[in-house]
C-alpha cells in the first residue's frame, strides 16, 4: 500500500509536467502561426494543418494515453490551460447557443459600442497632429490593407486578436485558474491591461486610451468566461470596424 500511495502522486506530477510541456509547445505553434499568417499564406496553412498532427504524435509519445486519458482529452486540457477552451460562464443554455452568445453576440455588441462611441469621442478629444504618429498609423493601415480581404481578416482576428490576447490576457487567466484569489488576479489584470494599452503609444494618445478601454472589456470577457475566445472575437470585430473605415477613406 505504501508503494502505491507514493507512486500515484509521482505519476500525477510527471503527467502534469508533461502536460505543461505539451501546452507550451502548442502555445509556441499558435504564436508562430499567428505571427506569420498575414504575410506567409502557404506557411500559415501548412502550419495549421501540421500542428494538430504534430501535437497528436507528441501526445502519444510523451503522455502515453490510456482509456481514461486520450489524445483528444489531453488536447482539451492543453487548450483550456492556454485559455483557448470553450467559454464557460454560469449558464444553462445549450452549448451552441452559449458559444453563439459569448463568441458572436456579446463581443459584436461591445465592439460596436467601443468603435461607434468610445473611439469617436476619444478621437475628437485627442486629434492626431504629430507627423510621426500620422506616419505610423498610415504605415500600419497600408500593411494591413496590402493583402486585401485576407489580410484584413487575418490581421484583425489572428495577428491582433489572437496574438495580442494571448500576450495580454493569458497570464491573468492562468493565475485565476491556479490561484483564484481575487486580489492577486485583479492586480495582475490591471498591470496586464496597462501594459497592453501602453504598447499602442507609438500611435498616439487616442490609441492608448481606446486600447485601455478595449483592454478592460477584453479582460472582463476573458475572466468571466475563463476563455480567450470572447476577447479575441471582440478585439477582431473592433479592428474590422477600424479597417472598414480606413478602406472608405
Amino acid at each position: 500500500m505504501a508503494v502505491g500511495q507514493h507512486a500515484r502522486p509521482e505519476v500525477s506530477r510527471r503527467r502534469t509536467v508533461r502536460r505543461f510541456a505539451l501546452a507550451g509547445l502548442l502555445l509556441l505553434g499558435v504564436v508562430l502561426f499567428a505571427w506569420n499568417a498575414p504575410t506567409h499564406v502557404g506557411w500559415a496553412l501548412g502550419g495549421l494543418a501540421g500542428c494538430p498532427l504534430l501535437y497528436g504524435v507528441l501526445a502519444v509519445g510523451v503522455l502515453r494515453p490510456t482509456a481514461t486519458s486520450t489524445v483528444r482529452s489531453e488536447l482539451g486540457i492543453s487548450l483550456n490551460w492556454l485559455g483557448l477552451g470553450r467559454p464557460r460562464p454560469n449558464s444553462r443554455r445549450r452549448k451552441l447557443i452559449k458559444i453563439a452568445v459569448w463568441c458572436l453576440l456579446i463581443p459584436g455588441v461591445l465592439a460596436f459600442f467601443q468603435f461607434a462611441f468610445i473611439n469617436r469621442w476619444v478621437g475628437e478629444v485627442f486629434p492626431v497632429t504629430d507627423p510621426g504618429i500620422r506616419a505610423a498609423r498610415v504605415g500600419r493601415a497600408d500593411l494591413v490593407l496590402s493583402s486585401g480581404v485576407y489580410g484584413i481578416f487575418v490581421y484583425a482576428f489572428i495577428r491582433a486578436g489572437m496574438l495580442e490576447e494571448l500576450a495580454a490576457r493569458l497570464l491573468p487567466l492562468i493565475v485565476q485558474r491556479w490561484r483564484p484569489g481575487a486580489h492577486l488576479v485583479a492586480a495582475i489584470a490591471v498591470a496586464s491591461t496597462a501594459w497592453f494599452s501602453w504598447g499602442h503609444v507609438e500611435y498616439g494618445t487616442a490609441n492608448v486610451l481606446t486600447a485601455l478601454v478595449g483592454g478592460v472589456v477584453y479582460m472582463g470577457l476573458a475572466l468571466s468566461t475563463r476563455s480567450l475566445w470572447p476577447a479575441i472575437m471582440a478585439h477582431g470585430i473592433y479592428d474590422l470596424f477600424v479597417f472598414w473605415v480606413r478602406i472608405r477613406m
